[in-house]
């Protein structure tokens, strides 16, 4: 697809945005693939299951479950169901709300400059967002292992290419995006399912609120290196400051073993919590979360404003693993297979949040 062309740059504007929404919706979290569900239809309702008759021939004889025999049977699952599929029609309808209101700040600014919205994506995102140089696509190809894997760079170049532009304009239209939101007046009126709540107990832990006033706390178990988590703690940036003391927010470590230097990238940032920095650190290690050898991290922690001695010290006095063991083992008694998985009020969201659906949530719990 040619997106110079200007024929096609409205098709190509919603595919672009097409494809954050799926991006985000069904591959946002790390090790937790979720299943791809059409936007524009209603998904099956599962308890239509208990009206409709299952049932076998054993030598002739009828095995059938309905009614209450089918629900005594698989009651508890089937309940989990629907449960499930209420979440995620309203992460779909929210995500689909919150895109709808970009893409109206859009259409805003482009008739304030007096243009259309397909001539800004060419003549605004598309200058600012060059095309990749071979050299950055050479990184990400070594990055990313590809070349210990022995893929011939030749043969994913051009798809290497087109994904990395395709983040240049994602950055782009999300700056812009961000900025459009701060200055607009934007008022949500949805009403989020009932979730049920878990009892997550409140450690010590990194945070960002005051504890004593906070009306609504979010429990954030996070992986630096698992790219979901990243966006995710993007979005719960733009929403919490708003509110001030109401919310309260605690970071958790759930390094996942498939990532090799996310358990060496907690480490440091508990070591920055000691000299009172967790959220610069946390901030440049998302920041960079491709390029984190223990050199590159030593030296982001030296960029914040650490004394190196301090840090070198409590890295080797095994603190930090104390904290983020516990962490691990309070995520792993919660059933947590996947980051990023965030509470709002013992309310369990696995994957990256919408903005929009975040909001609904935190809204509903201070109206009690």
């Amino acid at each position: 697809m040619d997106m110079r062309k200007e024929s096609s740059m409205k098709k190509n504007f919603c595919f672009y945005c097409s494809l954050i929404f799926l991006t985000t919706l069904f591959t946002g979290a790390c090790n937790r693939p979720c299943p791809p569900v059409a936007p524009a239809k209603e998904c099956p309702v599962v308890s239509d299951a208990k009206e409709k008759p299952f049932y076998a021939k054993v030598n002739g004889q009828t095995i059938e479950l309905k009614g209450e025999r089918l629900n005594a049977e698989i009651k508890e699952e089937i309940e989990r169901m629907e449960k499930e599929h209420q979440q995620k029609m309203f992460q779909m309808r929210s995500l689909a709300l919150s895109m709808a209101i970009d893409d109206e700040l859009l259409k805003n600014e482009a008739q304030k400059r007096g243009t259309t919205l397909e001539e800004m994506v060419k003549n605004d995102f598309m200058v600012k967002a060059p095309q990749p140089t071979d050299e950055e696509i050479k990184q990400f190809y070594e990055d990313n292992g590809l070349d210990a894997q022995g893929i011939p760079l030749d043969l994913i170049k051009e798809r290497i290419g087109a994904m990395l532009w395709q983040r240049k304009l994602d950055d782009v239209r999300d700056e812009l995006v961000s900025k459009l939101r701060k200055e607009a007046k934007i008022e949500y009126f949805m009403t989020p399912p009932v979730i049920e709540k878990e009892n997550i107990p409140l450690m010590d832990a990194s945070s960002w609120g005051d504890a004593q006033k906070a009306k609504v706390i979010i429990v954030e178990y996070s992986d630096f290196e698992c790219p979901y988590c990243s966006r995710a703690s993007a979005v719960i940036d733009k929403v919490i400051p708003s509110y001030g003391d109401k919310v309260l927010r605690i970071f958790r470590h759930y390094p996942l073993p498939m990532h090799e230097h996310a358990k060496e990238a907690a480490q440091s940032a508990e070591c920055a919590s000691r000299q009172g920095k967790f959220w610069e650190a946390h901030d440049i290690l998302f920041k960079n979360q491709t390029k984190l050898s223990a050199e590159e991290i030593s030296a982001y922690m030296q960029k914040i404003g650490l004394n190196m001695d301090s840090y070198k010290a409590c890295l080797t006095s095994g603190a930090a693993d104390k904290i983020i063991e516990r962490d691990i083992d309070s995520g792993a008694e919660l059933k947590i297979d996947g980051t990023p998985t965030i509470f709002v009020n013992g309310m369990r969201f696995e994957g990256m949040p919408d903005e929009s659906m975040l909001i609904a949530y935190i809204e509903a719990e201070l109206h009690k």
